[in-house]
């Protein structure tokens, strides 16, 4: 979702951003989605929670709940963080669409 609309409805500081990093999943089947390496935890933060361009004051509560899941933490900077995951995905989801290979890294 993108940040400005959300902000734009509930406020910025109200909702805090999320962006994940080396998640590696997949679409196995409708409704399945496989993740196709393990857990990072101390390996790689996988979950970056914060704001466009500050840390939210719900931000510690939202990588608490996160971390069940994997690796967690605070930005200050969600805008940067999101925007080398995009160019990552720019780079190699196509490929992956069209080879129905799959990246491990």
């Amino acid at each position: 979702m993108n940040e400005e609309t959300i902000a734009g409805i509930v406020g910025w500081g109200k909702d805090p951003g999320f962006d994940r990093s080396s998640i590696t999943v997949e679409l196995h089947a409708p409704g399945q989605v496989r993740r196709a390496a393990g857990k990072s935890g101390s390996r790689h933060t996988v979950f970056r929670v914060g704001e466009v361009t500050a840390a939210s004051p719900t931000a510690p509560r939202s990588v608490q709940l996160v971390s069940y899941a994997d690796s967690a933490m605070v930005t200050e900077n969600l805008g940067a963080s999101a925007g080398r995951s995009f160019v990552t995905n720019v780079m190699g989801n196509g490929l992956s669409a069209c080879t129905g290979m799959i990246s491990r890294a």
